[in-house]
């Protein structure tokens, strides 16, 4: 299936940054929708809206998922105003994001792409105690990271599932660079 929408070049650096914009509007309100979710535990979400960055991350590349992770991290931090949720999630965010951009890179192929995303949200959680910790003068916020661990291989292997079914879906509809796939 070739791009559906006629007004938008069909390739070339304004169509990257098209989809981009459109990624992230959808990260978005994927993120808006989930915060409507009731919490079973203090601060675990399952981050679904990480799956849009995540299909970036392969169909377009590191730096469209920066870009798709920054917007969501600053428009949340607007919208909400938590000072102490827009550290965690920029800190959770940076370093899940170099995490799962270097083990997509040299790793892919020993490793499915749910797989990378289990190790991205484990280390997501990890950021965000070490901030959490930094912020508050405790180590005592370590003794929720079992609990973090656990919750994070589930929402990994969700967030991981969901964004091969995106890229999938996206690739049908010719949004990919080539040289970012396996």
């Amino acid at each position: 299936m070739q791009w559906p929408i006629k007004s938008i070049p069909s390739s070339g650096s304004s169509r990257k940054l098209i989809v981009t914009g459109l990624l992230g509007a959808l990260a978005l309100g994927v993120h808006a929708a989930e915060a409507q979710i009731p919490l079973l535990f203090p601060g675990v979400k399952p981050g679904f809206a990480n799956a849009v960055s995540l299909g970036a991350l392969v169909l377009l590349g590191w730096k469209s998922a920066l870009s798709i992770t920054l917007l969501r991290i600053f428009i949340s931090f607007l919208l909400g105003g938590n000072l102490f949720a827009f550290a965690c999630s920029l800190g959770g965010g940076l370093a899940s994001l170099g995490v799962t951009a270097c083990l997509y890179r040299y790793a892919r192929h020993a490793l499915s792409l749910p797989g990378i995303s289990i190790l991205g949200a484990l280390t997501h959680n990890v950021a965000q105690i070490v901030v959490v910790a930094f912020l508050m003068h405790t180590e005592k916020v370590f003794l929720y990271l079992p609990m973090l661990i656990l919750t994070g291989a589930l929402s990994g292997l969700c967030v991981g599932l969901l964004a091969s079914f995106l890229c999938t879906r996206l690739q049908r509809l010719g949004i990919s660079s080539s040289r970012y796939l396996p």
